[in-house]
């Protein structure tokens, strides 16, 4: 997870504060093993943080749909925010690692401004994978231009 997703939730890894030469040795196991590993505790905080920033994304975007007379929007947008709650791991780490892409051109707004207009998703999840696929899209036009 990146940068922005720590600064804005204040989990920023701390630095440790034991002199690196006093740390005990630590053995790391086969990646190949850790495939299928439970994800530690911890990260279930940072994975409810993450949903409640997709929520908030989505609640503030029906707020903005609804002061511009799009019920329609607002509706639907209202409606990913309470599936958020269904939204799998791997998709809130693709969630958080877009925001934390601040080098790839911005496209949430713009896939945002287009439910209920264009768009009818279904859920959240539709939602991030759209946002992903539109990143690569416009990160791929952009370096054909160059």
């Amino acid at each position: 997870m990146g940068r922005w997703f720590f600064r804005v939730t204040g989990d920023e890894p701390t630095p440790p504060t034991v002199p690196p030469h006093q740390t005990p040795s630590v053995v790391v196991g086969d990646p190949k093993e850790s495939k299928g590993a439970v994800a530690p505790a911890t990260d279930a905080r940072h994975q409810e943080k993450i949903r409640e920033l997709l929520r908030l994304e989505f609640e503030c975007a029906a707020d903005s749909a609804l002061s511009k007379g799009n019920l329609t929007a607002a509706r639907i947008l209202r409606k990913l925010a309470r599936t958020t709650r269904d939204v799998e791991v791997d998709v809130l780490y693709a969630y958080a690692q877009l925001l934390d892409d601040i080098s790839g051109p911005p496209v949430a707004s713009d896939e945002l401004r287009q439910i209920g207009v264009e768009w009818f998703p279904k859920s959240a999840v539709e939602y991030v994978e759209r946002l992903a696929s539109a990143r690569e899209n416009a990160r791929a036009s952009m370096h054909n231009e160059e």
